[in-house]
């Protein structure tokens, strides 16, 4: 919103229609989101795996960004509100698979296996499980692509920016971050620096990790049973204290169109409205 002043001096009230702050504060979301998501990346893995290992591996996420631009630029897409949403969506699952990658060939290295081997044995072993684990999710948001009519048009942007954004990713674990994890290995001496686990780690893997998964593998039926109830529960939790609403019912602006006479004058348009 603006004032202007008019002829004879009186302040005047008029609205800008200008979006440009949605935009900007959905991009700081965006950048938010990125920024806090690669420290706390690299963080996590600094403890388990060590900094080359960690920052290799947060790369994917600028890298994975990246790359969806350039995908989104070839299908005709723009960067605005509506895609940027589905940036936001999928930022914090985009070095899933990587941590994945990561884990297995920091495991081949410590089994005192050449860099070369253990990359490539490292990255071959999780295939699989690694394109489960991303092509679950893209089948989550698939069925919002056949979306009809004008919502359907109105949030497709959403899906393909996800399903863009987690291909994206998936490419760079397989393809480029096997390379990266093979070069620093072999220029940094990374197999002779592999060491021990943290004492801390260690003490928590014994007493605590260790036991409940001992536990859960010798009473299946119990775990399973376990399981159920806390399912059914949520369900009849969600059923009697749950609501549902598809769009938040805050409203930042509304318009009020006004037709009058053409010829009036302010004063007698003001009066009017």
């Amino acid at each position: 919103n603006e004032f202007i002043a008019s002829a004879n001096g009186t302040i005047r009230h008029a609205f800008v229609n200008d979006l440009s702050k949605y935009i900007r504060r959905r991009l700081g979301v965006l950048t938010s989101n990125a920024m806090s998501g690669l420290l706390l990346v690299t963080a996590s893995l600094f403890v388990f795996l060590g900094w080359r290992m960690a920052l290799m591996t947060a790369l994917g996420i600028p890298i994975s960004i990246a790359m969806t631009f350039v995908a989104m630029s070839y299908f005709g897409m723009t960067l605005n509100l509506i895609s940027m949403m589905g940036l936001i969506i999928v930022v914090g699952i985009l070095v899933d698979d990587a941590i994945i990658i990561c884990e297995n060939v920091y495991r081949h290295l410590e089994m005192g296996e050449e860099p070369f081997e253990a990359a490539l044995r490292g990255t071959s072993e999780v295939l699989a499980p690694v394109m489960a684990t991303v092509t679950t999710t893209i089948a989550a948001f698939g069925p919002m692509l056949f979306m009809t009519g004008i919502f359907g048009k109105f949030i497709g942007s959403i899906p393909m920016v996800v399903i863009l954004s987690l291909s994206s990713s998936l490419f760079e674990a397989f393809f480029m971050l096997p390379s990266h994890l093979y070069d620093i290995s072999k220029t940094t001496s990374l197999k002779g620096e592999v060491k021990d686990e943290s004492h801390w780690f260690t003490n928590f893997k014994v007493n605590y990790y260790l036991p409940v998964l001992r536990f859960a593998l010798n009473h299946k039926l119990k775990m399973i049973s376990l399981l159920l109830g806390l399912f059914v529960f949520s369900i009849v939790l969600q059923g009697m204290f749950g609501k549902f609403k598809l769009f938040p019912g805050a409203i930042e602006t509304f318009q009020v169109r006004v037709t009058a006479e053409t010829g009036l004058t302010l004063e007698q348009t003001d009066k009017f409205i």
